[in-house]
């Protein structure tokens, strides 16, 4: 059996976190995302995986280099020309695959299952597709399927208006070498001339192939602003050290640290509070600062008498003295405005997302959903 991971996306509803690196490479807790993916793989034995990129394909491609060396898998590189959906990436990776079984796990999403029992279903059904499914609180942005008895897939809709389910797609299918055919004969979306892996898996469905769905543990989509935080709080909660310090980093008199918090290395912390936040390398904090929920990446300087809350502060910014990061609207759920639209984050509280290497200037207040690119 062989791995896949597609990795080709722009990331652009993750701006201003993604104009400077893929967002495979957005860390959680210091790791790339794409890395918990690998390990999935490399936990189940599958010691060949194929990468499809695109964008800053240089970048992702010197760090997979780098990891493939140390942890002994062997990594092939699959360029995908155009950004044509899930299935054009599968079927520019037929080559790679040939004749194996294989598994697909998009590489920008952090998700726990076991995976080993989904693949012993796949072969014991003697499957033409299996795919990871979970329950999600908003089904209308993702692929819903609905189930029959013992778990066969009765269909596949795409993003619909009124979902029949709350059963999602988490972008993981294990599949068989005819998916090949069916996606050669799919047609595209006439817009923007995508395809989607659900509509030749659906195919496959309506030849009376055997499908079936298998419901994961959990699966945090990193697609959106919000969802880098999501995805460490959820990584920060499984901590087995509620408070992680790096090396040559020390945590000051006066200061209040409760966790679960990850602080890196060649960080100083002196009389701030900071509660379930992630705190990359080379992070400076001056006095009397509190940091609540937020994720604050690398070489960040932050001035005296600042409050951040339920933000996420990208590389090498500069926040001043007495900035407020507010993050909550009349206890109602907060909007950020993505590719043009304003879209329901679904938090109650949520403050800034902002880009690499931004200053913010002292006394500013930033309001909840306010996006700041580099």
């Amino acid at each position: 059996m062989k791995g896949l991971i597609p990795a080709a996306g722009f990331g652009i509803r993750l701006y201003p976190l993604t104009l400077k690196r893929p967002k495979h490479l957005l860390p959680i807790l210091s790791k790339p995302v794409i890395f918990y993916v690998i390990q999935i793989f490399k936990e189940l034995g599958i010691s060949e995986i194929g990468i499809v990129v695109n964008q800053f394909k240089d970048m992702l491609i010197e760090y997979i280099k780098k990891l493939g060396e140390k942890a002994e898998i062997k990594f092939h590189i699959i360029k995908q020309k155009e950004i044509l959906g899930l299935a054009n990436a599968v079927y520019v990776s037929r080559e790679f695959i040939e004749d194996d079984s294989f598994l697909v796990i998009n590489g920008d999403a952090i998700l726990e299952g076991n995976f080993q029992k989904m693949i012993d279903l796949h072969k014991k059904k003697k499957a033409s597709a299996t795919l990871g499914l979970v329950r999600v609180p908003n089904p209308w942005d993702f692929g819903v399927i609905e189930l029959e008895k013992n778990n066969i897939i009765k269909r596949i809709v795409e993003k619909p208006k009124k979902p029949f389910s709350d059963l999602a797609s988490a972008s993981t299918f294990l599949l068989e070498p005819e998916i090949f055919e069916v996606i050669e004969n799919l047609e595209s979306n006439y817009y923007t001339r995508e395809q989607e892996l659900t509509d030749a898996i659906s195919k496959l469905v309506e030849e009376g192939k055997k499908c079936y769905g298998y419901t994961l543990d959990s699966w945090i989509d990193v697609g959106r602003p919000w969802d880098v935080l999501n995805a460490n709080m959820y990584m920060l909660e499984k901590m087995k050290k509620r408070i992680h310090i790096g090396k040559n980093s020390k945590i000051l008199k006066d200061t209040q640290v409760r966790g679960p918090v990850f602080i890196g290395n060649n960080t100083i912390i002196e009389k701030c509070a900071i509660k379930s936040s992630y705190i990359g390398n080379n992070v400076i904090f001056e006095d009397s600062i509190s940091v609540e929920n937020s994720v604050i990446y690398d070489n960040t300087a932050i001035s005296k008498n600042s409050k951040i809350s339920n933000s996420v502060i990208g590389f090498g910014c500069k926040i001043g003295k007495n900035v407020v990061f507010k993050d909550t609207v009349k206890e109602k759920t907060v909007f950020v405005k993505i590719k043009g639209e304003y879209v329901d984050s679904q938090r109650k509280k949520l403050g800034a997302i902002i880009g690499d290497n931004i200053e913010i200037k002292d006394g500013s207040i930033l309001f909840p959903g306010t996006k700041i690119p580099s």
